[in-house]
């Protein structure tokens, strides 16, 4: 029995991928993306244009493998339907649908762990759900309140994927930092886990803003913790946060940017910011791509708002037009491709650990330790493999590196 696995949407969706891989893999299924028995597509509903590429991905899966049968699942929202999947099926029952799988296996002989693996870096799972209800978000209703998986279960699955041969791990979630096991903390388990797991690197996803505090700083003294952070910012506009249903101030975020710099000036930030939310107005769009200036991040990743059914900022007044959504992404855009173009300068001539996953188009392609990709051209196999690389020049979205002594 052959099944294809396609993955759309977060980390936390692609985390939850290799989860499902693990317990497909136990049951003695195969991994093929040519004439599968069954294609699984965990998709996204966060975004309207999230959800489009999950049906487009579909009708594509649909034409290309006429004869298999196609599982849409994931993070979708309730009523999510296409007719070229053959079935839809909510994420909290993708357990149900090993069960069926399973009747239809004539062997369950276990393959070997290794038989299928995403990428170099593996992303584990360490938190789900949602309680912060922000106006403009679906994911409380997707997933759930929240949930925290064990810190044991947490440190034997990352003691797994060093046996497996990874070189980095990603811990991903919704609120990660919002992870809990009785009076222990999110700061408590990333000294647990630098304590009792020997992984080289260790890479912390999106987090929420206001949750950065002194004693989680200090974990990055240590090397194996990667100095590079993807904020949920949204937004730095006060009152655009306030309508958003977002609780921290952007004088607490820009001090707790600025002290990040001052510890580690090489720390790589990137953030996330949603252009158009309903009645934003040119001065508080203004005044987010002031500050944005001002904390000169690496990266924006920029969303223009979509409204969601069954959240409040839809049924908010003075919806934004989509002219002007496209032009405020635009001038951010712009600035963006700035903000990357000298954050990468900074490192022109300096040495960088860095981890290579693939070779494609003639070069190997990898990421430092605090998120630059680095192309570099060379014979001799280098994937999976963390090597000092002198970054030579600027190249297309990343860097043009050299090897050390190799």
């Amino acid at each position: 029995m052959k099944v294809a696995i396609y993955t759309l949407g977060c980390r936390l969706n692609f985390a939850e991928t290799e989860e499902l891989i693990d317990l497909l893999n136990k049951r003695g299924l195969k991994f093929s993306f040519k004439n599968p028995d069954f294609v699984i597509v965990r998709g996204c509903s966060v975004t309207e244009k999230a959800e489009k590429e999950t049906a487009k991905k579909i009708k594509e899966l649909r034409k290309k493998d006429k004869n298999s049968f196609i599982i849409a699942t994931g993070c979708l929202k309730k009523g999510f339907s296409i007719t070229d999947a053959n079935f839809i099926l909510p994420k909290n029952k993708e357990k149900n649908l090993l069960k069926n799988i399973e009747k239809l296996i004539k062997s369950p002989t276990p393959l070997p762990k290794k038989s299928f693996k995403l990428r170099t870096r593996s992303f584990v799972k360490i938190q789900d759900g949602c309680q912060k209800y922000c106006t403009y978000c679906l994911i409380p209703y997707l997933r759930g309140k929240e949930k925290s998986k064990p810190a044991k279960e947490i440190i034997r699955e990352i003691k797994e994927k060093e046996k497996d041969g990874y070189q980095e791990i990603v811990l991903t979630g919704v609120n990660i930092s919002h992870w809990k096991e009785k009076t222990r903390n999110f700061y408590w388990l990333i000294e647990e886990i630098l304590k009792e797991t020997k992984i080289p690197r260790i890479r912390i996803s999106s987090l929420w803003p206001g949750d950065i505090n002194d004693s989680f700083l200090n974990n990055f003294k240590n090397p194996r913790l990667l100095k590079h952070l993807h904020l949920s910012l949204q937004s730095l506009s006060q009152s655009v946060l306030k309508r958003m249903g977002r609780n921290y101030k952007v004088k607490e975020i820009k001090n707790k940017i600025k002290k990040i710099r001052e510890l580690f000036p090489d720390f790589t930030l990137t953030a996330d910011i949603i252009v158009g939310f309903p009645n934003e107005t040119e001065k508080e769009f203004k005044e987010t791509l002031n500050n944005l200036k001002k904390i000169k991040l690496a990266k924006i990743h920029i969303f223009r708002y979509s409204p969601r059914e069954g959240t409040v900022a839809s049924l908010m007044k003075n919806q934004i037009n989509e002219e002007i959504k496209k032009k405020r992404a635009k001038i951010l855009s712009s600035l963006n491709q700035r903000l990357e173009k000298n954050w990468r300068k900074k490192f022109i001539k300096k040495i960088r650990n860095v981890l290579f996953e693939q070779k494609k188009e003639g070069f190997w392609q990898g990421w430092t330790d605090n998120y630059l990709r680095v192309y570099l051209k060379e014979r001799r196999d280098l994937s999976n493999r963390i090597l000092s690389v002198k970054l030579v020049k600027l190249y297309k979205d990343g860097i043009l590196g050299k090897l050390c002594g190799l």
